[in-house]
């Protein structure tokens, strides 16, 4: 595949985000089939699929309305993640905008029992939170439910109306679930926590006197509990040992739920009476499964599923059974998926003797030890997972191994292993790297010589954080809105993340000297290897000003760093005539300076 260029390589179409209909039989689901992450119908196995927007931007999720007569998605514009909140009928017709200001960021929760509201959490108020409230879908007012100086995500509302579950939230690895009053009153704390634990999917049970949660409670991974809303008390349901059980959806009008466990990165998707606690196993294809949902009457599935030869698409689950089959088909162009490799898990033992998990996809067909690319995940909440990716299988037909290591941050392998990296441990996960480039020169199957870093967001900083402090060891890098600089990107991330993200990277003022050491651009005199910076100009997150440091650092210094800005773009590369140019000139870049 030496020979094919890389826009066939992105012509690979892939299908996320199944959202079914009441009665199981209608599916709704995001496509990026005409280059734009669009809704779509599916319309039954033999029928065309029907395109449902034409946006020409990002949809995020879909909600169907309990009658099924509905559809309320969210959308954004340019990648700046000002989601607003559309509806539209099953037949793509009747759109309207039911959110307000475009600037405000508008989180999607779920429809009321009657089908009348959706309940969302804003940043209109303070942009630095997030309010729960209501919006009513016939006169689109929104109604705030609380206003207090806490972020909440929104959640279902309660079998008979009178509630929203919503989390209040105090970073990643820390969440409370409370109830709040639809006609007003104090938000109702569901838990009383004296140190982080995490609490996600919540949602209640049809008796109206429950609530499953996903948790960590006194473990080390996430299982799935139950709460009462009277007693607080937690019971275990489902305790599987060393994974986490990362996806919950349960059925409305039965007690059946969809669970998805992570197994060192791959899927596995479980039926579960929640009665009983009896699970059944649904078969699927070996991937990455990133989003389900369930059928009022607990009977059917939907999942999407990617594997790391195969794009992202729809699968339907029979529950009774533990059945699948394929439902949306995306097309992978002129490129043979078949000939896509899998990726072999490998474990190295790191400098303080600690065991790091990554993937490692090496080129068949040669002899002698490949120029390797190591790629670094965001997050650093975030885990290399075996789904597809063109960008390695594009790096792989130019004759490039790919590295994809999970260094300790990473979730997936516990509540311990994540933490190994907060604060002042920043420095152990850049190691992680140095050890990850020891490991591949021992190998033998990598050139030693010949060693690249590619990552975005945190991966970004995590390039950027490999050249300058383990210099000798990389060839090139190729860092995607990166963070550069710490102290900056706290004062200029979108306000809504800043606490947050000081609690994972450290305090501007209290921990300003370490910031500074760890900031890749006061060491961009130690950058020897070539650089490239991609950044979205509309980034909320990582904003430009972080690239264009460390672009000027590093030029500065006498040091190669180019730069590639993309106006309508955010936090990321998605447009597909965007993705061509970026991706293209990653690969060319890495031909000429990483081989």
């Amino acid at each position: 595949m030496a020979d094919i260029p890389f826009q066939k390589f992105i012509e690979a179409r892939k299908a996320w985000a199944p959202a079914l209909s009441p009665d199981g039989r209608g599916l709704a689901y995001v496509s990026d089939l005409t280059g734009y992450p669009e809704a779509w119908l599916f319309q039954g196995r033999g029928r065309r699929p029907w395109q449902l927007t034409e946006f020409r931007e990002r949809v995020g999720r879909i909600r169907w309305t309990p009658h099924g007569r509905l559809l309320v998605l969210d959308s954004d514009l340019g990648g700046d993640e000002c989601w607003a909140i559309r509806a539209l009928r099953p037949d793509g017709t009747g759109h309207i905008t039911l959110s307000g200001d475009p600037e405000v960021m508008h989180l999607l929760g779920d429809l009321s029992p009657d089908g009348n509201s959706v309940s969302v959490s804003t940043n209109q108020r303070n942009r630095a939170l997030f309010t729960p409230g209501i919006i009513d879908i016939a006169t689109r007012e929104l109604r705030n439910l609380v206003e207090d100086g806490y972020s909440y995500l929104p959640g279902g509302f309660s079998p008979d109306g009178r509630f929203v579950l919503a989390l209040r939230m105090f970073g990643s690895f820390r969440q409370e679930p409370v109830l709040l009053p639809v006609d007003g009153g104090e938000p109702i704390p569901l838990t009383n926590e004296s140190g982080p634990v995490r609490y996600l999917s919540p949602t209640f049970e049809r008796d109206n006197r429950h609530i499953l949660v996903l948790t960590d409670r006194g473990r080390d991974f996430l299982g799935l509990a139950r709460i009462g809303l009277k007693t607080r008390s937690l019971d275990w349901i489902h305790t599987p040992k060393n994974l986490d059980v990362e996806l919950l959806v349960r059925a409305r009008k039965s007690d059946a739920a969809l669970l998805v466990e992570n197994e060192r990165g791959w899927s596995r998707l479980l039926a579960i009476d929640l009665d009983s606690g009896k699970t059944t196993t649904i078969r699927h294809p070996r991937g990455q499964i990133t989003d389900i949902d369930i059928s009022a009457d607990g009977r059917r599935g939907a999942f999407a599923i990617s594997q790391a030869g195969s794009p992202s698409d729809i699968h339907f689950a029979d529950l009774l059974t533990g059945e699948s089959e394929r439902a949306t088909d995306s097309p992978c162009g002129d490129v043979d998926c078949s000939e896509f490799i899998e990726p072999e898990e490998v474990v190295f033992e790191s400098f303080d003797g600690l065991s790091i998990p990554g993937l490692l996809y090496v080129p068949a067909g040669y002899s002698d030890p490949r120029p390797a690319v190591v790629k670094v995940h965001g997050g650093p909440e975030g885990q290399a997972r075996p789904a597809f990716d063109p960008v390695v299988h594009y790096l792989i037909s130019r004759g490039f191994a790919v590295y994809e290591p999970n260094v300790r941050g990473s979730t997936g392998y516990g509540r311990r292993f994540a933490a190994l990296d907060d604060g002042r441990l920043r420095f152990d996960a850049v190691t992680d790297l140095a050890c990850a480039a020891k490991f591949l020169r021992e190998d033998g199957r990598v050139d030693a010589d010949h060693l690249s870093l590619l990552g975005g967001s945190y991966g970004g900083f995590m390039v950027l954080a490999g050249l300058a402090f383990h210099p000798e060891l990389w060839s090139a890098g190729v860092s995607l809105c990166g963070i550069a600089n710490f102290r900056t990107f706290l004062e200029h991330t979108g306000p809504y993340r800043r606490e947050w993200r000081a609690a994972e990277y450290g305090d501007p003022v209290k921990d300003a000297d370490f910031l500074d050491r760890i900031s890749p651009v006061h060491h961009a005199n130690r950058i020897k290897a070539p650089l490239l910076v991609i950044q979205g100009a509309n980034d909320p997150r990582v904003p430009v000003s972080e690239a264009e440091q460390i672009v000027d650092a590093v030029s500065l210094t006498g040091g190669t760093a180019e730069y590639l800005l993309f106006d309508d773009e955010g936090h990321g590369i998605v447009k597909l005539d965007n993705r061509l140019k970026a991706w293209e000139a990653v690969v060319r870049f890495l031909e000429n300076y990483g081989t």
